[in-house]
């Protein structure tokens, strides 16, 4: 996987400098959920069905 375009992302949101917004914890929260989903591939944010399910029809 190519984390180029991820590291440019959270450098880019790094360097916006505000404090005490609502924006803040924006920057705060999306930092933290890039750095959950940086080691997964893209086939891992598609939604999985349970085996019990019927398939689509």
């Amino acid at each position: 996987m190519d984390y180029t375009i991820i590291d440019s992302h959270i450098k880019d949101i790094k360097t916006i400098e505000q404090t005490g917004t609502l924006f803040d914890e924006f920057i705060k929260v999306r930092n933290q959920t890039i750095e959950i989903v940086s080691p997964l591939e893209i086939e891992d944010y598609i939604v999985q069905t349970e085996s019990f399910m019927s398939p689509p029809g």
